[in-house]
């Protein structure tokens, strides 16, 4: 997961290294927005916009109109939220408590069958 020092310092060498203007160069660049942060690491708008977007296709690909289906993913916009700041808790918990590699071989076995 990065952290928003790591977001904010890629926003500002980002915005450094995009051009060679002197004035460029001492602007800091947005890379990503914060929506929440769980304890030390955060959830972008960038990963709640690829989520989002993950169900809409989801949905289209079961038949769903997509306007219909865009319509109600953005209606519930809040929940995915709450759905994603659940899940980094229980990964944090699961870190803490010392699953994270039992975890990962689950889900590497899963994926490689």
């Amino acid at each position: 997961m990065i952290s928003f020092k790591k977001l904010f310092a890629c926003g500002v060498l980002g915005g450094a290294l995009a051009s060679a203007s002197f004035a460029q160069e001492t602007q800091t660049r947005v890379v990503d927005e914060v929506v929440a942060q769980v304890n030390d690491s955060v959830i972008t708008l960038s990963r709640v916009k690829r989520e989002m977007k993950d169900i809409v296709d989801a949905d289209v690909q079961k038949g769903k109109n997509r306007e219909e289906a865009q319509k109600y993913v953005d209606e519930r916009q809040g929940e995915l939220i709450a759905n994603l700041i659940n899940e980094e808790l229980i990964l944090q918990k699961a870190k803490d408590i010392g699953l994270e590699k039992d975890i990962d071989a689950a889900v590497n076995e899963r994926f490689s069958t």
